[in-house]
């Protein structure tokens, strides 16, 4: 009895929480979709699908047979149509998926390979600046400076006075 009390609010819980507006908007975003199929009709259905079956083996008859077969998947219609359109979806995103995949892989591409010619750009000229630096270093070295082609006086000049101002 006192498991049953307990029960009881959870379930008006559960009622609420579904009945609320947030839980109808989550289902309409839902692709999955809940129906109920009337229990007298499908017991019917079921009768009638167990008859079926039953009286093919024995009537040698294999278009009985087919439409059990038939009538047993009438049922799953719906479920078949709503399973092709989450399919169809799926492919949709999947190709969105792909495309985006793609688009990254090229651009990651595109930007190794700028990134290795930068490098050689940078390398070339680094190479040159140190030619250039020892081309420098080599000239530097075999210019005399002006000083040593100019002749060495052998005399001494002589500083001339300065005149004093009146």
């Amino acid at each position: 009895m006192k498991a049953r009390l307990a029960e009881i609010p959870a379930v008006e819980d559960t009622i609420e929480i579904l009945n609320s507006d947030k839980s109808f908007e989550d289902f309409d975003k839902s692709v999955n979709s809940f129906f109920q199929v009337n229990s007298e009709e499908q017991n019917e259905r079921n009768r009638a699908i167990y008859v079926l079956r039953k009286a093919a083996p024995d009537s040698q008859n294999h278009a009985i047979a087919l439409v059990a077969v038939s009538a047993q998947f009438d049922g799953f219609t719906k479920i078949k149509e709503e399973n092709d359109k989450v399919i169809g979806e799926m492919e949709i995103r999947q190709a969105d998926e792909v495309e985006h995949r793609d688009s990254y892989i090229k651009g990651w591409n595109d930007n190794n390979r700028l990134q290795r010619a930068a490098y050689g750009e940078k390398d070339s000229f680094t190479t040159r600046i140190a030619n250039l630096e020892k081309s420098l270093e080599t000239l530097t070295a075999n210019l005399d400076p002006p000083y040593k082609k100019l002749p060495i006086p052998k005399t001494r000049w002589a500083v001339a006075p300065r005149p004093v101002r009146p």
